[in-house]
């Protein structure tokens, strides 16, 4: 499992823990891998591997413990051998590896049987339905849609607003002609974006970005009728880590009669104005293995 903010956030508390461990066996929870160490002597291995914002030597030097790592991978010492010498000095029967910091894309230009991993690493193909989100997290979006007023079917317009010097109310002019490009009239329609109305649940690669014209933006939206989510959040207290708000999204994204999105093939308005990053691929992903058919994943030209 992981520790990933100062509460201990889980993959327990995200997954369902039964069908995650259909991926690997080996993943346990934490209250399991806390109790494994009370009972037994690990050699215990931590491990940082990181790359992205914020930088890999500033994640791995605090780590969500706030403690270096015991062994940082780094570029130059490929993984296997490094489990490898760990594993012969240690006299412990049993072995643990720690995560205290991952990032997608961390094995790009990494050492592996001799070779730089470059490009995109391929992995295999994972249902959706093992990555199952606990049926609370359901219940939360249920509830969230209750108080955005929509008891129906509604769609899904999806936009990562993460471009540097961005033109803002000109692709805001363009999700709405989206909106009536989806034929959604009389339906509601849900705006999933990176820009919200609270910026401490923004992720940092968003803040870098934003201005008076991104605010000025959602306002327009969000005056023209698309619904937001965060919105109705009345104590955002109860949120532990905003990566939670990309589960409830992606729940969203997923529960929707159609979807607008922006996958990393699109061109044109697209690729104009966001980022076509993974949470696309996922949503469209997650579609597909939920039966849902309507899904533009480029938002729909004219």
């Amino acid at each position: 499992s992981c520790r990933c903010c100062e509460r201990q956030l889980r993959l327990s508390d995200i997954y369902e823990m039964d069908k995650l461990k259909e991926f690997h066996p080996s993943i346990v929870s934490l209250d399991i891998y806390e109790h494994m160490t009370t009972i037994k002597k690990l050699n215990l291995i931590k491990l940082c591997m990181h790359s992205g914002i914020p930088s890999d030597s500033v994640a791995c030097s605090q780590g969500a413990t706030r403690q270096p790592a015991t062994n940082y991978f780094k570029k130059d010492k490929e993984l296997e051998q490094l489990l490898k010498d760990a594993v012969e000095a240690s006299l412990l029967d049993h072995t643990a590896l720690e995560f205290v910091s991952y990032r997608r894309g961390t094995f790009v230009q990494k050492p592996y049987k001799g070779k730089k991993l470059v490009g995109r690493v391929k992995v295999r193909s994972v249902s959706a339905e093992v990555f199952s989100y606990r049926q609370e997290h359901h219940d939360i979006v249920d509830r969230v849609l209750l108080a955005m007023g929509i008891k129906g079917d509604f769609d899904v317009i999806h936009w990562r607003a993460e471009v540097k010097d961005l033109q803002y109310m000109i692709c805001a002019e363009e999700i709405l002609r989206v909106r009536s490009r989806l034929n959604a009239t009389g339906k509601d329609v849900v705006l999933l974006s990176s820009l919200n109305n609270h910026s401490h649940l923004q992720w940092s690669g968003t803040k870098r970005y934003t201005n008076d014209d991104s605010k000025k933006a959602l306002e327009h939206l969000v005056e023209a009728g698309l619904k937001k989510s965060d919105a109705v959040w009345q104590d955002t207290r109860q949120i532990i880590d905003v990566v939670l708000l990309a589960v409830w999204d992606l729940i969203l994204a997923t529960k929707a009669d159609q979807l607008a999105t922006c996958g990393k093939e699109c061109g044109g308005w697209c690729k104009a104005c966001g980022h076509l990053g993974q949470f696309a691929q996922t949503a469209i992903q997650s579609r597909l293995q939920s039966g849902k058919n309507l899904t533009y994943n480029c938002w729909p030209p004219a």
